[in-house]
């Protein structure tokens, strides 16, 4: 199977993350020719970005 990359550059995806209602971002010509990306956007309150920490969790958990 081929997948043509740069007809779904731009394309937003939900999920990425199983804490927080994250996005993913297909970026088909990041860095240059040949070289492509997803980035996963996480909310600011993830406990993925903040660490482990108690306060995180609840965090989340208010946002569940």
């Amino acid at each position: 199977m081929t997948i043509n990359i740069n007809a779904l550059d731009g394309l937003t995806l939900p999920g990425g993350c199983e804490h927080c209602q994250a996005e993913q971002k297909i970026d088909a010509n990041w860095g240059g020719r040949g070289i492509h990306r997803i980035a996963i956007t996480h909310d600011n309150w993830c406990p993925r970005i903040n660490g482990s920490n108690r306060a995180a969790r609840r965090a989340a958990r208010r946002h569940r």
